[in-house]
């Protein structure tokens, strides 16, 4: 997530280089702030659950043994199974398989699937 987040931030600089270069840097702040909405990446992985909030669920990743904690809203969707359930039903130990959006810096949960349940 580190390197993503550096990645968006140099596409931001050169995006921004670019404007300024092309005399596009005055006016367009609507747009731009539209665009500030948009996922810049999108990303899956797997990893255990260490705790789990209304607003948050923060999964550590097998792959690195990182932290990320990704924010939950109304368009994130949970499963057991084939079966639906709310995030706060997943217990913490839980292993999930993952999907986010990085929008503005910020990793919001698309997707979260409970592989084997915590104890």
């Amino acid at each position: 997530i580190a390197r993503l987040q550096a990645e968006v931030d140099r596409l931001r600089t050169e995006l921004a280089n670019a404007r300024e270069a092309r005399g596009e840097g005055t006016g367009g702040a609507g747009s731009e702030a539209a665009l500030e909405d948009l996922p810049v990446a999108s990303a899956i992985f797997e990893g255990r659950v260490r705790s789990v909030s209304k607003n948050a669920i923060e999964v550590i990743d097998y792959e690195t043994g990182e932290p990320y904690v990704l924010r939950v809203t109304e368009d994130t969707r949970a499963r057991r199974g084939a079966r639906r359930i709310p995030v706060t039903g997943i217990r913490e130990g839980s292993e999930v398989r993952a999907s986010f959006d990085l929008i503005s810096g910020d990793t919001y949960a698309t997707q979260i699937d409970v592989l084997r349940r915590g104890r």
